[in-house]
């Protein structure tokens, strides 16, 4: 550890904003930090000429996801009872150097000072690689099913980089979580007499989202479960919900296996299937996997955390490999298509940069 210092990593999600901090050296020690924020949904509206609206109030979209970074920084300062060294924040693979040249300038402006952005992909690789779970320079194919979309790629070494993306990924597949959420709220509104057109029957239709989505998350590990349904509780099994879940399901693991095939990989060549995003807890999803693909499933206990560790490991490994910024504070910036405040500024060494270029 260098004087104290830590790596951060922020992967910011349509459901949620995670964050893992890391000491400077210690790629494979890094540890999941308790944020709290909801997320904020902004990250497919990154680089799109129309404002979001925070309240009343026309907001670009890398605006709010810059200060989401901030706010995790916050966080993470507080605990520590100092900044972080380096800020690594993930990207959706599909990402070019436009997007991210674009969350790059927002992020300098908003007072970032040392940061780098990585593929979301590649960061979870990076993370299984730190545990021992891959090899150093695995070829893996990624699985990432976040709240509202399924982000693919394949990712190994190259001639410049010990791991990136060995294709351009495809556009995310619009199909997450919340659509397993409405799923469960299938099967359960039929059994509830939820009021129509009568006060409080819109707290009452969250509250019943609230706990299919519950209901959801404890099928990971149980068989079935009881959801309030408002005038009692409603059976749910994990055998109906992977029933309704089959289609969509089988149709995202051909979505990976397409990913595979235009990045010129044979699947046998694969030495696993990673699987990350909070999706990554349905059991269906793994087990589609591993028996379509015939390919080993690498998940971690959280596979919803996953990028945001890799990602603390790489801001880590770059501070262990740089010199401390200079007096002036410079900032340093690891992006393709550097914006124009950053061109001619001093670059990380390629060995140290998480994210540069190729991922």
């Amino acid at each position: 550890m260098r004087n104290g210092e830590y790596g951060l990593g922020i992967d910011i999600g349509d459901g949620t904003v995670a964050v893992a901090v890391c000491e400077a050296g210690d790629g494979g020690g890094a540890e999941a930090l308790p944020l709290g924020d909801p997320g904020c949904r902004v990250m497919a509206r990154v680089g799109a000429p129309v404002p979001v609206y925070d309240g009343d109030v026309p907001v670009a979209a890398e605006d709010l996801a810059a200060a989401a970074v901030q706010r995790a920084r916050g966080v993470a300062a507080g605990r520590a009872g100092r900044p972080d060294s380096w800020t690594v924040v993930t990207v959706p693979p599909s990402w070019g150097g436009h997007r991210r040249a674009v969350l790059a300038r927002a992020l300098e402006s908003a007072g970032v000072p040392r940061f780098s952005l990585v593929s979301g992909a590649v960061a979870a690789v990076q993370h299984h690689v730190s545990t021992g779970d891959l090899p150093a320079q695995p070829t893996v194919a990624v699985y990432d099913l976040g709240a509202s979309s399924l982000d693919t790629a394949v990712v190994g070494p190259t001639p410049d980089e010990p791991l990136a993306h060995l294709a351009v990924p495809p556009a995310p597949l619009p199909w997450g979580g919340r659509d397993v959420d409405d799923l469960v709220l299938g099967l359960v509104r039929p059994y509830t007499d939820l009021p129509a057109g009568e006060p409080g029957a819109r707290d009452a239709a969250r509250a019943l989202r609230a706990a299919c989505v519950a209901a959801k998350e404890a099928l990971a590990a149980e068989t079935a479960v009881d959801v309030d349904g408002g005038s009692g509780p409603v059976r749910v099994t994990r055998e109906e919900l992977d029933e309704l879940l089959a289609g969509p399901a089988r149709a995202s693991v051909a979505a990976l296996a397409a990913t595979v095939a235009a990045a010129g990989v044979d699947l046998h060549r694969l030495d696993a299937v990673v699987l990350a995003g909070g999706g990554g807890r349905l059991p269906l999803v793994a087990e589609l996997l591993s028996g379509e693909l015939d390919r080993p499933v690498v998940v971690g206990p959280d596979p919803a955390l996953s990028a945001a560790l890799g990602a603390a490991g790489l801001a880590a490994e770059a501070i262990a490999a740089e010199p401390a910024p200079d007096a002036a504070g410079t900032a340093l910036v690891a992006v393709d298509d550097a914006p124009p405040a950053a061109r001619g500024r001093r670059r990380p060494r390629r060995s140290a940069s998480p994210g540069s270029r190729r991922p």
